[in-house]
């Protein structure tokens, strides 16, 4: 079982399928065809947002 420090390595290597999978889904979080919520996130609930993104990409390649 590797450690969530090496999948960080690996998130690293597969950065080009992690891009386009960061842009989907902050451009249904964003724009409007999604959500929306473009200028309407104050900083706390964006920097949720960022880590929560962070958070899955990491646990989905653990």
């Amino acid at each position: 079982m590797d450690s969530p420090s090496s999948s960080l390595g690996r998130l690293v290597e597969d950065r080009p399928l992690a891009g386009s999978c960061e842009s989907l889904v902050l451009g249904l979080v964003f724009y409007g065809y999604g959500f929306g919520l473009f200028g309407r996130l104050d900083l706390a609930r964006g920097l949720g947002l960022v880590l929560a993104i962070c958070g899955a990409q990491v646990v989905a390649r653990w």
